[in-house]
């Protein structure tokens, strides 16, 4: 076995939470609910994490990731940026972007929406 390891790099994060102005979509990932209700950033795509995954815990190979996140955009050139609750699911969805599915430009939102749904001045969509 090689002593040699291969290095992923960190997820970029934002310091700061998403500009109302953000340049790109941002991915509300998050598990699926009942009901699909919850309160999110404005113009957040829905994307559940759960369709990345197959029945053993893998990372499902290209095509169905690409079909796993079809709620989102992909295709364009803006940059993406995730969140969910705390960021362990956006990380989850800035590995599968970046690094299965060679997407660039695409940013955690490390404090999510832990952060963002404290703040009272940050505008929330509920559905």
């Amino acid at each position: 076995m090689s002593s040699e390891r291969s290095t992923i790099p960190a997820p970029e994060s934002s310091t700061s939470a998403p500009s109302r102005s953000t340049a790109g979509p941002v991915l509300a990932v998050r598990r699926a609910q009942a009901g699909g209700r919850a309160d999110h950033v404005p113009s957040a795509v829905h994307v559940p994490i759960e369709g990345v995954l197959d029945d053993l815990g893998s990372f499902r190979d290209t095509p169905d990731l690409a079909v796993a996140l079809t709620g989102a955009d992909l295709s364009g050139p803006a940059g993406l940026i995730t969140y969910c609750a705390i960021g362990g699911r956006a990380a989850t969805a800035w590995f599968v972007l970046t690094q299965l599915l060679g997407r660039s430009d695409v940013r955690v939102y490390d404090g999510s929406w832990a952060e963002w749904g404290l703040d009272s001045a940050n505008p929330v969509e509920r559905t």
